[in-house]
């Protein structure tokens, strides 16, 4: 049983299993009585994240004039450190939707980092996916737009199924969206690994894959980026979009033994569902894990380096993190 009460997903896969319990990115801590009350439907769930987390793209930002240290919540990686601040803006239950002015500032990775916390609370196997999608009104159709979702445990289909927990009805409307934002499909999203597939074997435009049409970051560096977060995330550990260590970075020198080998990540990383089996094996290399200490290009502060909480792996499956080093 999870702490909430709620009964964890039977048997049989430990695949499945393995993504109910809580990273150290994902642990919601001395706050985790906060999430008992949550609503255990996923759709009611991604309401909930909605009304805590605001873009720090998001135009309302601007009619809010909040003080421009306060866009440095963007870097608050931890969902224990997430709700503490919350909390000091707006102490009401989680599922009271906050003003824009007291929510945290984060961005499509917050949205799904959160959500998936919840959903395992919940006992809903839940977990991130680093990636691009296509549904974005503000880019033709042929870019490939970065961007963050989650992936949840359906038992019903027996199946993991994507949601987008950062589109609000608003944003439905805005993007045209023809789905379900519970239930987007493969093909609107894809995972780093397969956009990394698209641009080596099928010759796709590697600067079509970018945070915004014809602008930087964009390239095969940036969709190898994606790739390793994605690795991180199916492997419990849901790093900053901006972390940045040797074989990420964009001045990496990759031999072509390496390609070749993030070819075979890619391929299993893009399976659906993705091969855990392989991915567990790529996480243990240094090559591909993130370092005790990475540099965080942040969009809205100078560079830094931030030491991370302990990344030791336990030997269960995937990685699960223990430790409690602050963080700046």
């Amino acid at each position: 049983m999870t702490r909430s009460g709620r009964p964890q997903p039977p048997g049989g896969n430990r695949s499945v299993r393995g993504y109910v319990r809580q990273s150290t990115f994902t642990v919601p801590g001395t706050h985790a009585g906060l999430f008992d009350d949550l609503p255990s439907d996923v759709r009611d769930l991604a309401k909930v994240v909605q009304g805590l987390v605001v873009h720090y793209r998001n135009p309302e930002l601007r009619s809010a004039r909040l003080p421009k240290r306060r866009l440095r919540e963007v870097n608050l990686r931890y969902v224990d450190l997430m709700i503490s601040r919350l909390l000091e803006m707006d102490g009401r239950p989680l599922t009271t939707p906050r003003p824009i002015e007291n929510r945290i500032i984060g961005c499509c990775r917050d949205f799904a980092t959160l959500f998936t916390s919840m959903a395992r609370h919940n006992g809903i196997p839940a977990r991130i996916r680093v990636g691009f999608a296509n549904y974005f009104a503000f880019a033709p159709a042929r870019y490939w737009i970065d961007h963050t979702i989650a992936e949840f445990w359906d038992p019903q289909r027996e199946s993991w199924r994507l949601i987008d927990p950062e589109q609000s009805d608003a944003l439905v409307r805005e993007n045209h969206l023809d789905f379900d934002p519970s239930d987007v499909p493969w093909g609107r999203f894809i995972v780093g690994g397969r956009a990394w597939e698209m641009c080596r074997r099928e010759e796709a435009d590697a600067d079509d894959f970018c945070v915004e049409p014809e602008k930087a970051p964009q390239g095969l560096w940036f969709v190898r980026t994606r790739l390793l977060l994605d690795l991180a995330a199916l492997n419990l550990e849901e790093l900053l979009l901006w972390d940045s260590w040797s074989t990420s970075a964009p001045d990496a020198k990759l031999s072509t033994s390496a390609n070749v080998e993030l070819d075979r990540m890619a391929k299993a990383s893009a399976c659906v569902p993705p091969r855990l089996a392989p991915l567990t094996r790529f996480y243990t290399d240094d090559r591909w894990r993130h370092p005790a200490e990475v540099f965080c290009f942040s969009p809205v502060c100078p560079p830094y380096v931030d030491k991370l909480r302990s990344r030791r792996l336990a030997n269960t499956t995937f990685g699960k993190e223990s430790g409690s080093d602050a963080i700046r």
